[in-house]
């Protein structure tokens, strides 16, 4: 790998000796020479003028016979040089140069080359080659004058119709050329567009087919997530019952067995209206279990003290003070009275309800 310095090159006011020996051309003070002229140049300029030069004559054309085979001079074969005249078509070329007409085309090939200067021809013509000449010549710019229909060819009078026909030719074949760009690339984009579109609606469809398929994978995850959720929460709540109710268990056996006792232990949320009927069961089981404690006379005791306080409570003064106090019912000792027993046998009652030493006041005259 070759390395070259380019520091002298850095700044364009270089005063380095070397570079203004190599390139004197480059001096300010030296005096501005012209460049002379190349050799292409020289041909295109000379190319340009004998054009010039062309276009302003009238066109002749030379042809070449040879006399003989042999090349010897003075020597004059007529077979040959007639033979050259008939297929070289010279005397049918003078016979038109003479009526005053420089070219001459069959009307099919003249349709074949400039059918492309009309659109009635162009690119196909749906009539007659006559017609066609017609149709191409009708379009043009040229006087009617410089052209003569003959039986199978048309005849030009002077060669710059022919060059004009050449120009219109060369300028109709530049914007066909532009045209035919024109559509290609119309063409070769659309089929750009159409593969762009394939591939995208390929990539689209492989897209929403990975969406999908993440989204039924995520769902078919969040399904197994919520399914193992609601497993361990069912095991979860059955473990918290069961461990509930052993708790319950053990805990019931340390609580007072008062029937008036509102001990009760703390219960999980979900478990509150489980816990609500296990403490109404309980509390009905404890009372009766209470209950069970008493005889026959302790219960009537009882049920004589639910009685007074159903009518005596927050009605009279004394009855807080009386409730410690067991109803005795005979005050007076009646059952051992012998009139009492004497008549209890007669009647067949021996119940005493109440019995006690009263004042009776009259209401009429309110005394004792």
């Amino acid at each position: 790998m070759v390395n070259y310095c380019t520091g002298m090159y850095h700044s364009p006011c270089s005063q380095h000796p070397l570079l203004k020996h190599l390139f004197p051309e480059g001096n300010p003070k030296r005096p501005f020479v012209k460049k002379p002229t190349t050799t292409g140049t020289q041909f295109k300029i000379s190319v340009d003028s004998l054009m010039k030069n062309l276009v302003s004559k009238q066109l002749h054309y030379v042809r070449c016979i040879r006399p003989n085979t042999g090349h010897h001079a003075r020597l004059f074969e007529p077979g040959l040089v007639q033979h050259q005249v008939k297929y070289l078509g010279l005397l049918e070329t003078v016979r038109i140069r003479r009526s005053g007409f420089c070219y001459r085309l069959p009307f099919d090939q003249f349709v074949s080359r400039y059918k492309l200067l009309s659109p009635v021809t162009w690119p196909c013509s749906p009539c007659s080659p006559v017609e066609a000449v017609h149709a191409i010549l009708h379009g043009l710019p040229i006087p009617r004058g410089e052209f003569a229909f003959g039986r199978s060819k048309l005849f030009v009078r002077s060669p710059r119709s022919v060059f004009e026909l050449e120009e219109f030719r060369r300028d109709r074949l530049e914007d066909l050329a532009v045209l035919i760009q024109k559509v290609w690339r119309g063409y070769h984009q659309r089929k750009d567009y159409l593969k762009r579109k394939r591939s995208q609606i390929i990539i689209a469809s492989a897209w929403r087919s990975w969406r999908a398929k993440e989204e039924y994978r995520n769902l078919k995850q969040k399904k197994l997530v919520e399914w193992a959720v609601r497993t361990i929460q069912r095991y979860y709540i059955r473990w918290k019952r069961r461990h509930f109710l052993i708790s319950l268990a053990i805990d019931l056996s340390t609580l007072c067995d008062s029937p008036i006792s509102r001990e009760w232990p703390p219960c999980p949320r979900r478990l509150t209206e489980t816990s609500l009927l296990i403490r109404r069961l309980h509390h009905k089981w404890r009372c009766h279990k209470y209950r069970m404690r008493f005889d026959q006379v302790s219960r009537n005791r009882m049920r004589e003290k639910v009685t007074a306080s159903i009518i005596f409570r927050d009605r009279k003064a004394s009855y807080a003070k009386s409730v410690s106090h067991p109803f005795l019912g005979d005050y007076v000792r009646l059952r051992q009275n012998v009139q009492w027993k004497k008549m209890s046998l007669e009647s067949n009652d021996q119940y005493v309800v109440f019995a006690d030493m009263i004042n009776k006041i009259t209401r009429s005259s309110g005394k004792v």
